[in-house]
């Protein structure tokens, strides 16, 4: 019975990573790719009569875990081409864009996502905020859109791990049993190398944006921008900055913009909903053009899959199997912190979200870090280095989906500009290990 579930359990992975390779090759929707997943977990289930009530249970729980990403996916759905409708996209390019001008562009994408998320706590607040700016810079200066997704991603992605104000931050020290002032600073100093590697990388490669004024000039004219209508960009920066949930501040945000557009631009129609703003000037199309909520349904389709995903692997308790093996390796503190980054790794791949891989991981690796008298602190901070780190360039992953919602950039393109994550990901397998064991030494000496 345990070998057979242990195959199960290797099959479910191998298969649903096969399925994510030719969904990418072959480019057909990922959510179809995530639903087959499930398909092991569901032969399990009626092989070995676990009732079906104990799967839709479970499928409820796992709904209502993303449910509020879901809800936060249909409201960027909404908010960006009323964005454009209320014109405070157009006012935060004119008033903005040449401010960037004569600076080296992912440099200062980087940096500012990076500051901003450390604030903020969030890289959805951050790139909500941020992601417009540098996107429309780099589109008035023909710069290639994923090289500056890439960095947007890096920085944002920093403070998103590393930030006091970080929900992932939290979470991955409570599920650790460590405390939050320990676990920061641990992953502050694990960001050094990575840090400075990537900034140099950004720096040298950044280009110079040139931006024409007198597009902005006659943007101005045309549309007769007023610094009033960035009245929803700043709703925004303001509540999360007061650390309301980024939930309310978008949907704030929102209502702001609807009103806004919809006393000065006139009625607004399913048609702007649907399928998002479009300039009426031709002319500024590449450059006020948004999303609309027609493009969020493959990804909310992808949440819904991964939830069902999920809920399988829960009732059938396919993940364990594959877990055992490696705690039962788990001999020394040296493969106790590598096993804990490559789990931390698979699982952020599997689950398709942060907060399974560091529930799962800190509660399975805990009592190994106890037993050999390893600071928890360092499981908090393999978790978030690791496993949070790179939630960000993986495409079939929840923050890969809103990164590419909010920026318009597929995650398979922007993926490999993003140095900060990739950097920190081979820090936590190759180096960190050797690291942390060598702090282990000497404090138990």
């Amino acid at each position: 019975m345990k070998n057979k579930k242990f195959l199960f359990s290797l099959a479910t992975v191998i298969f649903l990573m096969f399925l994510i390779v030719l969904s990418i090759y072959f480019d057909f929707p990922i959510f179809i790719a995530i639903s087959g997943g499930s398909l092991p977990g569901l032969v399990y289930l009626t092989s070995y009569n676990i009732p079906v009530k104990n799967l839709f249970k479970e499928i409820k729980i796992s709904f209502k875990s993303v449910s509020k990403i879901f809800v936060l996916l249909v409201l960027i759905g909404l908010y960006l081409p009323l964005l454009g409708k209320s014109q405070a996209l157009h006012t935060l390019i004119y008033a903005f864009t040449p401010l960037l001008e004569n600076f080296p562009l992912t440099f200062s994408a980087f940096i500012s996502t990076l500051i901003l998320s450390m604030l903020l706590g969030t890289a959805v607040g951050t790139l909500s905020i941020l992601s417009p700016l540098f996107i429309s810079t780099a589109l008035l200066s023909s710069i290639p859109l994923p090289i500056v997704v890439g960095a947007l991603v890096s920085g944002a992605y920093f403070g998103d791990r590393t930030s006091y104000l970080s929900t992932s931050a939290h979470l991955s020290a409570a599920v650790s049993e460590s405390n939050i002032l320990n676990t920061v600073p641990r992953m502050i100093k694990d960001s050094i190398f990575p840090l400075i590697i990537s900034g140099f990388l950004f720096f040298m490669i950044s280009p110079i944006p040139e931006v024409d004024s007198e597009i902005l000039l006659n943007m101005k004219k045309v549309f007769d921008i007023k610094y009033w209508m960035l009245l929803p960009v700043f709703i925004l920066l303001v509540m999360i900055i007061f650390k309301i949930p980024v939930l309310k501040a978008i949907g704030t945000a929102l209502i702001s913009a609807f009103l806004i557009s919809f006393f000065t631009r006139g009625s607004l129609n399913l048609e702007l909903i649907l399928y998002g703003y479009k300039s009426p000037v031709d002319e500024y199309s590449y450059l006020l053009n948004t999303n609309g909520f027609i493009n969020m349904i493959s990804v909310l389709m992808v949440i819904a899959s991964s939830a069902l995903l999920n809920g399988v692997l829960r009732v059938t308790g396919l993940i364990k199997p594959l877990i055992n093996p490696v705690l039962n390796r788990s001999k020394k503190p040296i493969t106790v912190i590598l096993n804990t980054a490559i789990t931390s790794v698979i699982l952020t791949l599997i689950t398709c979200n942060q907060t399974l891989t560091a529930i799962i991981t800190g509660d399975n690796f805990k009592s190994i870090y106890d037993e050999h008298n390893i600071d928890k602190k360092f499981l908090a901070s393999t978790i978030g280095n690791a496993g949070i780190g790179i939630v960000g360039i993986i495409p079939w992953n929840v923050n890969g989906l809103i990164v590419t919602a909010l920026t318009g950039v597929p995650t398979t393109e922007y993926f490999k500009w993003s140095y900060f994550p990739i950097l920190l990901l081979i820090y936590s397998l190759v180096f960190q290990p050797f690291i942390y064991n060598r702090k282990v030494k000497n404090s138990s000496n």
